[in-house]
């Protein structure tokens, strides 16, 4: 099925489910709605971390005076 398909099934799943399900129904889905927001406001940033960190870990050997030219300039120029 199509992505554009998929997303106005969504969408009107959410329109149904708002307007036939029981108070609590709805509570609850807001409250995992908010705790998946926040899970991935957490380990997005701690995923670049451990990204970068693991490429800096593989340069090689002779590559640290590049990387301190790269890190100044990205420095400098923010």
């Amino acid at each position: 099925m199509k992505l554009v398909l998929k997303l106005i099934a969504g969408i009107v799943a959410g329109i149904l489910v708002g307007l036939f399900a029981p108070e609590w129904i709805t509570r609850l889905l807001v409250t995992f709605k908010v705790l998946f927001g926040e899970l991935l406001f957490f380990t997005v940033p701690l995923l670049i971390l451990f990204y970068i960190t693991s490429g800096i870990a593989g340069l090689p050997r002779k590559s640290g005076a590049l990387l301190g030219r790269t890190l100044a300039t990205a420095y400098i120029s923010t």
